[in-house]
């Protein structure tokens, strides 16, 4: 997509949800998304094989609380919340993550599903709340 494309898609909260891109995407959908104030994060899962990792990534990325609990029921309310980070949108892009889908399937359904359901409770308070994934998807994502 070009810039004014990314622009006019992100716009439509009702159709934030997860996505798969390609990585040469990155920078106009990054560009589009400073444009209207949204908040950006980059997500490396390089190297990341356990939820365990994954969690202190997502801690580390969007400034969780120190409260935040180390697990899936956590990451959710975190993901609810945002209160620490207020934004008109948010836009993550997942990169590099074949080996932590590869060594731990479940989760990486698991997260998956989190950032479905956060774009869907973000959606009632008309806050789009974008996922992207720039490795191709998996037989069973």
């Amino acid at each position: 997509m070009t810039f004014g494309e990314w622009t006019a898609w992100l716009r439509q909260h009702g159709e934030a949800g997860v996505f798969f891109i390609e990585p040469g995407e990155r920078p106009d959908l990054f560009a589009a998304a400073r444009g209207l104030d949204f908040a950006t994060v980059r997500l490396d899962l390089a190297d990341c094989r356990r939820s365990d990792d994954l969690f202190a990534r997502m801690a580390a990325v969007f400034r969780f609380p120190e409260w935040f609990g180390d697990n899936w029921d956590a990451l959710a309310d975190c993901l609810a919340d945002l209160s620490w980070w207020l934004a008109r949108g948010y836009v993550l892009v997942i990169g590099n993550s074949g080996a932590f889908r590869e060594a731990d399937p479940a989760s990486w359904r698991m997260l998956l599903d989190v950032l479905a359901d956060t774009a869907d409770s973000w959606r009632d308070a008309a806050v789009p709340f974008w996922s992207f994934v720039t490795d191709p998807p998996a037989d069973d994502a």
